[in-house]
């Protein structure tokens, strides 16, 4: 239990694609929540910064309220992926694209490697937890059930791989070390935030910390709360968790 209490307090929410979804007030509501709670987070680093753009719309949040109020559910943590097929039919650019003038050979280099390698990737991207309820503040895995979630999204995609950049003024890279693998070291200056960023070229999930973080909070993951459009082609996130973290590790156990 976290110093905020039972985990029953919190409750995590999927929102895809909400281009589709306009229509649903519940799409409305955690839309407006995402964009509203961040803008007033990344202003901490940089009070000119403006959070929104247009991949907000075609990208999926990853999203965790704390709900002691469940009138004014708050919330604290937000992660979103984007696509570039879905970036493709819009006419956009995925988000790091935009910051390869910005890197260094180093980071050009190993971006080139990565891409030729996994031609088929997502953009992790726009992630910020409140202050008051990070790990040193609260004992909550924000980081760890955020990209579990992530994860799973990319599962039902079937997508392995994804491209990401932390905010080394913070340590960032450090939250993922026992979540995913991938080469340290390639850091560059970005041009909005001009902190120092790491290059995050995710290699591989480990599937081992996933499935305790899903063991720990199964709660919460048993009652995630999916805003989808309907014609979106892929599982439920149960199902999806009960084929990679529950009947897919039965195998590995057993092989």
């Amino acid at each position: 239990m976290s110093a905020w209490g039972s985990m029953k307090n919190f409750r995590l929410v999927m929102l895809d694609y909400a281009k589709h979804q306009l229509d649903k007030p519940i799409a409305q509501k955690t839309l407006s929540d995402m964009i509203t709670t961040k803008q007033k987070n990344y202003e901490r680093t940089d009070p000119n910064y403006v959070v929104v753009d247009k991949h907000d719309m075609i990208g999926t949040h990853a999203l965790i309220y704390e709900t002691t109020n469940l009138f004014e559910p708050r919330l604290i943590s937000a992660i979103r992926l984007t696509y570039e097929c879905r970036a493709r039919l819009h006419k956009l650019k995925i988000p790091s694209h935009d910051l390869i003038p910005h890197f260094n050979s180093n980071c050009k280099n190993a971006f080139q490697k990565f891409e030729k390698q996994n031609p088929n990737y997502a953009d992790c991207n726009s992630w910020f937890i409140d202050p008051e309820f990070s790990h040193k503040n609260s004992n909550l895995q924000l980081a760890d059930i955020s990209f579990t979630m992530i994860f799973l999204q990319l599962s039902r995609m079937g997508l392995k791989n994804f491209i990401g950049f932390t905010n080394e003024r913070y340590k960032g890279h450090r939250r993922l070390e026992k979540i995913i693998s991938f080469e340290k070291g390639n850091e560059f200056t970005h041009p909005v935030v001009p902190d120092q960023h790491m290059l995050i070229l995710m290699e591989n999930f480990n599937l081992a910390h996933l499935k305790f973080v899903y063991e720990s909070n199964k709660y919460l993951f048993d009652n995630i709360l999916e805003v989808s459009p309907k014609n979106e082609k892929y599982k439920s996130i149960a199902q999806t968790i009960q084929d990679e973290l529950v009947d897919k590790w039965m195998g590995i156990s057993a092989a």
